[in-house]
């Protein structure tokens, strides 16, 4: 290296290099490293990555993915951290164009491991969230599409530091993870990706199996819907916010009166309140006759006397 600035850049580079995972530099922080003006920092689009994968392995803790949202579910998530309508609106179409793209391209597949929590998170309301959850039952039936639930028992396990997405590109490429939050995504290469693949894949091994995890989506969006009939069926019982169906309160396992048979009286058209019965009822008829025995100190002060 026989050019001094070069050399001197380098070196400021090569000491630099510790504050990595230590502080996000800057686009000016590049500059005054590098003579490049802002030109050589290219914003990387996660869905170029995702159109050249051969594999998409996303885990979503809190919210359905984008690859499976519907319009009213990805606008309500979008319009909440997107405060222009307009940029809003380009969000939410690019999102619904990119899943029209995935359909479109069989050879990508979707590999997606829900927490169960996030089948019951309202998110839009229960109109908004039964509607997701019925898209999704349908998307699962797709043969490049694979959703699996992690069940609420489930313990403590590293992915629960939050979502991120492991895009398995085409050979001779490594793969890719990309980790979102809230200003942006963190892109991950190298042996620091490998570490999100074999999170991953324990991940998948701790799920439900396919077909179970679909019925459990369906079994959360029949809950939804149940909740939006006509309130007073004796068969039915009453929603709380989180979607889940509770039973009447009654006897031993959640029966009402209706469901154990009891008879409620009957209104009077005349008079407010129930109408009792005014027929007595009949004793039994005993033959021969009873005496009430009396006290046995009474009994045997008289055998003494």
């Amino acid at each position: 290296m026989y050019d001094e600035v070069h050399r001197s850049q380098l070196i400021e580079l090569s000491q630099s290099a510790w504050q990595i995972n230590q502080w996000q530099p800057t686009a000016s922080r590049y500059d005054s490293l590098l003579p490049i003006n802002g030109k050589g920092l290219l914003p990387i689009d996660p869905w170029w990555l995702q159109a050249k994968a051969e594999e998409l392995c996303i885990y979503a803790p809190l919210l359905i993915p984008d690859v499976v949202q519907t319009r009213d579910y990805a606008e309500t998530i979008i319009r909440q951290t997107v405060s222009d309508g307009r940029r809003a609106d380009q969000i939410v179409a690019r999102v619904i164009s990119r899943q029209n793209q995935l359909d479109d391209q069989p050879r990508t597949r979707l590999t997606i491991l829900l927490e169960e929590q996030v089948l019951r998170r309202p998110v839009g309301g229960r109109a908004v969230l039964q509607q997701q959850l019925e898209f999704l039952t349908r998307t699962v039936e797709r043969p490049h599409v694979d959703v699996r639930v992690l069940p609420d028992r489930t313990s403590w396990h590293p992915g629960l530091d939050g979502a991120f997405t492991v895009c398995k590109l085409q050979r001779p490429y490594p793969p890719v993870a990309v980790v979102e939050h809230f200003t942006g995504r963190l892109v991950v290469e190298a042996t620091d990706a490998d570490r999100y693949v074999d999170i991953f894949d324990k991940l998948k091994e701790t799920a439900l199996e396919p077909v179970r995890s679909a019925e459990l989506v369906q079994e959360a969006a029949d809950d939804l819907s149940g909740g939006s009939r006509a309130v007073g069926s004796p068969d039915q019982g009453q929603c709380d916010a989180s979607g889940q169906l509770r039973r009447r309160q009654g006897s031993r396992g959640g029966r009402g009166a209706a469901d154990r048979g009891i008879r409620r009286p009957q209104q009077h058209p005349d008079r407010p309140g129930p109408v009792r019965g005014t027929r007595r009822r009949s004793r039994p008829r005993i033959s021969g006759v009873l005496r009430r025995p009396g006290p046995r100190w009474l009994s045997r002060r008289r055998e003494a006397g």
